[in-house]
């Protein structure tokens, strides 16, 4: 499931989807299934450089004594404001 009919389940992405039309860059949201044959399809699309998967960030910390509170604070902070335009990779080593 991908494009429009995320927004029956994502309404925000309504305004997403609007303000990329308008000003770029355009974007796709899409929801895949833990199907194997959906998951070959993306990798062959990676593969052949059809699909750009952008990192906005890397948090490392998560799971060290010393540096958790600020790793998990950074990671929610991500997810409560909203303004991701990437991928945010936890790493957990």
């Amino acid at each position: 499931m991908g494009g429009p009919l995320t927004y029956f389940t994502y309404p925000s992405q309504v305004i997403r989807h609007i303000q990329g039309y308008l000003f770029g860059p355009r974007y796709a949201n899409v929801i895949l299934y833990q199907k194997s044959e959906l998951l070959e399809q993306v990798r062959e699309l990676a593969e052949k450089s059809d699909v750009q998967v952008v990192v906005q960030d890397v948090v490392k910390g998560i799971l060290t004594e010393e540096n958790h509170v600020e790793a998990w604070e950074k990671t929610k902070s991500y997810m409560v404001e909203g303004r991701v335009k990437g991928k945010i990779v936890i790493d957990i080593a």
